[in-house]
């Protein structure tokens, strides 16, 4: 899409501007890769954005590996890739977009995500599929390991007869995937999970949302 070549002055944690000026870029990713130099160093980000992935090739082999702390970069402008339209995309990774919800970390939770229908729908099941990081190797996780985006306590509302009922609470979640079986069928004309807390990101996170009768 686009080549160059940068002109880093000296100095340390500094950002460096590259106006690619792209122009009718496919949805999907967009992977910056830099050419070797002893002489520049790049700077880790101080956050994880789940889909938002650094690697580095390992020498002259093909394969590259995963960093576990994300670079730091820059977007202008932003680009809106955490859509609500996400958990129904049928992805529950990473992929050609983030499939991912995920609220805005400037605003307190709960943050909530809804799913409507023109009709009630019958709903005995419902499964989420929440952010979970895979950027290393099982082993390299300390003991009890709790992925920060992960939902930690939530609940499942759904909407009828004009009002929100609550159908399922969880706390202290750490799971990526969970599946609820709400003690009898409910028609709703709405479904919302609403997450409370985290296990330590700013933002509620979802991936996937799943109703079965």
């Amino acid at each position: 899409l686009a080549t160059g070549e940068i002109l880093v002055p000296p100095g340390v944690q500094q950002w460096v501007e590259w106006p690619v000026n792209l122009v009718g870029v496919p949805d999907g990713y967009v992977r910056l890769e830099l050419g070797p130099n002893p002489e520049v160093g790049w700077c880790a980000s101080g956050t994880f954005l789940p889909g938002q992935v650094s690697m580095y090739r390992m020498g002259n082999h093909p394969r590259m590996r995963a960093i576990f702390h994300p670079l730091a970069f820059r977007v202008a402008p932003a680009q809106a890739v955490y859509g609500p339209e996400n958990v129904v995309s049928g992805e529950t990774r990473p992929h050609r977009g983030v499939n991912l919800w995920r609220s805005d970390a400037g605003q307190p939770l709960p943050q909530w995500v809804e799913l409507a229908w023109a009709k009630p729908q019958t709903i005995r099941h419902v499964e989420l599929s929440f952010p979970g990081q895979l950027v290393a190797e099982v082993h390299a996780y300390p003991p009890f390991y709790r992925d920060p985006q992960c939902p930690r306590d939530y609940r499942i509302e759904g909407y009828r007869n004009g009002a929100w009922h609550t159908l399922i609470e969880a706390a202290g979640n750490y799971q990526r995937h969970r599946r609820h079986a709400l003690q009898a069928p409910v028609d709703v004309e709405k479904l919302r999970v609403v997450v409370l807390a985290t296990n330590g990101d700013p933002s509620a996170a979802i991936y996937e949302v799943r109703c079965y009768a």
